[in-house]
């Protein structure tokens, strides 16, 4: 072979591994850019009632942040018994604070903020002839309940359950009614079974109520009937702190507060 044809051939080889060489780099590069190209991932367990709210709010999040938020709902009471079992989260939203301060006796959440509140309200399915007056009496509610059930939220360990069981028993009603009550794993799930005309009444908060045209409100508890209404939102120990504190900085902003306020959503009672 001559020489010019193996320089010929040596320098091809040369061209070769340096365009391997750049390849490589460059393939390295561009998965790098595409993980931080990526948004970063939030996990939120959240309280059932707070569902159809966060559809609209989330988003909002998302795009200031670039964070992708992956939402788990159910009774505040199951979400909290996941965590203390290990299920791997950043961020709890609770319906009632008891199970805020349960998870913080744990040291399972290291901070926490109050975010708003919440009516409760007996209602009824559409479907009924609702030109009648309805009056929280004994008479007129086991009347107007006939042979149906009362849906409800687990009265032991869903908020809105509990907060129903201590509505009927300070106006003296629960023994008249506990018979016939349904109990569910969430408050929607309470919801459902109204809208579906499957019992006869439930006991649900305001915000459930709002956007459903299939249900009425029959009543509205009054606030010192139960315990107040307290959402509060925890940033959990084993979670990401960084983005978590983000989402709490954003949940107690005045300009997101009126967004849940017009789902339904109160101001807490002192504001």
């Amino acid at each position: 072979m001559s020489e010019a044809v193996f320089s010929h051939y040596i320098s091809r080889f040369f061209r070769l591994i340096i365009l391997m060489i750049s390849l490589f780099f460059s393939i390295g590069h561009s998965e790098s850019w595409a993980q931080n190209a990526r948004p970063d991932r939030l996990t939120v367990f959240a309280a059932a009632s707070l569902k159809p709210a966060f559809k609209e709010i989330v988003p909002l999040f998302e795009k200031e942040h670039d964070i992708k938020l992956v939402l788990s709902f159910a009774g505040s009471g199951a979400l909290a018994r996941q965590i203390e079992y290990g299920a791997p989260a950043d961020v709890f939203v609770s319906a009632n604070d008891d199970w805020m301060q349960y998870l913080e006796e744990r040291g399972l959440v290291q901070e926490s903020v109050t975010l708003f509140s919440n009516a409760l309200v007996l209602i009824e399915s559409t479907k009924y002839d609702n030109a009648r007056d309805f009056a929280m009496t004994r008479s007129e509610l086991l009347k107007r309940l006939g042979d149906g059930t009362i849906a409800l939220g687990n009265v032991t360990s869903v908020p809105a359950g509990l907060y129903a069981k201590a509505a009927f028993e300070f106006l003296g009603l629960w023994s008249d009614i506990k018979s016939r009550v349904a109990q569910t794993d969430s408050v929607r799930a309470a919801l459902r079974l109204a809208e579906l005309d499957e019992a006869r009444m439930a006991v649900v908060y305001a915000s459930d109520h709002v956007g459903s045209a299939r249900v009425r409100v029959l009543y509205e508890f009054q606030r010192g009937a139960h315990p107040d209404i307290v959402y509060t939102c925890g940033r959990l120990s084993e979670g990401n702190r960084e983005l978590a504190s983000l989402f709490l900085n954003f949940l107690t902003q005045e300009s997101v507060k009126k967004l849940f306020y017009a789902q339904g959503f109160r101001p807490l009672a002192d504001e």
